[in-house]
């Protein structure tokens, strides 16, 4: 990614953490910039032998706009240095502000995805499953599951592509999404992986399968989505998710997040 071509973008993603030591380099790096400019200018404070200390504090002083009055410009040059700094620390501010004011306000989902996919028997029938669960336990309305197989074909001329193919949920929408929700695509003679998955086996063709879930969260009142790849490395069989509903004094269902990646046996 070209940082100088999308920097909103490149800070927007950045973490907190690197953010803020982002901005403590810079805030350094311009005060010991016009730090040293004001050290070698002639005559630029109020000082009679100014040190490089009495320099920087004064930088700092100018570029947050702070101006104690004890610490101020001698000559012309001085004052033309203290115009610019002054006006790239007004610029910097705002600008710094309304980042963090968007990064804040940019909803984020927490949505955990099974670490495996399982090939399963559901009422006698073949399926493909994995599980989703909200950890925010916040309601989610409206929200939409997408599934799709990256499957590798090869064309009559002998070129190979790699096509997306939708995979039929058995439920792919729920009104609301606060706990936990088991995904299920049937293995039947209209999925795409019928041929692909057999025998306890997957076909190289098989590339990934995707998941890509969209709702609306009542906390943003906005749209938010979270995705999972899963390769065929990840895809297990004859196995089931371990329940992850309890039941907690004040009567009310909640997840255990620390079986949500159990398998158990079939039976």
């Amino acid at each position: 990614m070209n940082i100088a071509r999308d920097l909103y973008y490149f800070l927007i993603h950045l973490s907190w953490k690197r953010f803020f030591g982002l901005i403590f380099f810079l805030f350094l790096f311009i005060n010991i910039f016009f730090a040293n400019l004001f050290y070698f200018a002639p005559n630029s404070l109020n000082l009679e032998n100014p040190s490089w200390w009495d320099c920087f504090f004064f930088s700092v002083q100018t570029f947050s706009t702070i101006g104690y009055g004890v610490l101020s410009p001698q000559s012309f040059l001085a004052n033309i240095l203290v115009t610019f700094e002054a006006a790239l620390g007004l610029i910097s501010s705002a600008i710094i502000t309304g980042i963090v004011f968007s990064k804040f306000s940019r909803p984020k989902s927490r949505i955990l995805f099974s670490n495996n996919i399982l090939v399963q028997k559901i009422n006698n029938k073949k399926v493909l499953s994995f599980r989703v669960g909200n950890q925010r336990a916040n309601d989610l309305v409206d929200v939409e599951m997408i599934v799709t197989a990256l499957i590798q074909e090869v064309t009559e001329e002998g070129i190979k592509i790699a096509r997306m193919n939708e995979l039929k949920l058995l439920r792919n929408r729920s009104p609301f999404f606060s706990l936990s929700w088991m995904i299920f695509h049937p293995l039947d003679e209209h999925s795409p992986l019928s041929k692909l998955i057999e025998n306890n086996q997957v076909d190289s063709s098989l590339i990934s399968i995707s998941a890509l879930l969209i709702g609306h969260d009542g906390t943003y009142s906005q749209t938010i989505y979270a995705k999972n790849m899963y390769s065929k490395e990840d895809i297990v069989f004859d196995r089931y998710f371990e329940d992850v509903i309890n039941v907690n004094k004040a009567n009310m269902n909640v997840v255990d997040y620390s079986k949500f990646n159990q398998l158990k046996p079939v039976n």
